[in-house]
């Protein structure tokens, strides 16, 4: 599972198919079409099939388009934070509870 085929995947789910996902994405209804295709072979699961009234998603393939845009957001984020590490930028992460939130952090960041 690669990150273009999550791209094409989760184009084709929001827009509705393959020709408009192209589109979105810049890029051929072939190349959007192989992606998927491939996402479909490496779940061994359809994840969608058209139907009149748009696509109808497998159960396999709710889960996906459910999963797919937070797997994508952790891996833009994850390329950022990387590049900017190179850089010698430095992460810091700070876990409070509320009560800390509302009686210590303001003083903290005045």
């Amino acid at each position: 599972m690669t990150p273009s085929r999550l791209w094409a995947f989760s184009a084709v789910a929001r827009s509705g198919s393959a020709e408009k996902a192209a589109h979105d994405l810049g890029v051929s209804e072939a190349a959007v079409s192989l992606q998927v295709g491939r996402l479909r072979t490496f779940f061994g699961d359809p994840l969608f099939s058209p139907s009149a009234a748009g696509l109808v998603f497998t159960p396999g393939g709710l889960r996906l388009a459910g999963r797919a845009a937070d797997m994508l957001e952790l891996h833009d984020r994850t390329l950022s934070e990387v590049t900017r590490a190179r850089g010698g930028e430095r992460l810091l992460r700070v876990a409070a509870s509320s009560l800390f939130d509302d009686y210590t952090a303001l003083g903290l960041i005045e």
